[in-house]
């Protein structure tokens, strides 16, 4: 959501349990579109599972102060995790 300058203020989580592709401009002007996957944490903790590994760890990587002052227009994703990444094992 924007406030009345067009700055972002926070993200608007809407129907998180419907799974499924998706696209979007980005930026929106943009020409060709950006594909996603939503899927839900559960869903990707059953398919590693079922895959036969273990969850070692998991990381919510966010920008660095580094790349802040570099790219300023990162900081709205402070708001919202966009990526998860996982370090598996493989069970025997």
């Amino acid at each position: 959501m924007r406030n009345q300058f067009g700055e972002k203020t926070y993200w608007k989580v809407e129907k998180y349990f419907l799974e499924g592709v998706y696209d979007q401009r980005i930026p929106v002007d943009a020409e060709e579109k950006v594909v996603y996957y939503h899927r839900t944490i559960t869903s990707y903790v059953k398919a590693i599972h079922q895959a036969g590994f273990a969850i070692n760890a998991m990381l919510e990587p966010k920008p660095s102060e580094d790349m802040l002052m570099k790219y300023p227009e990162f900081e709205e994703d402070l708001n919202v995790s966009c990526f998860l990444v996982f370090k598996l094992r493989k069970l025997s």
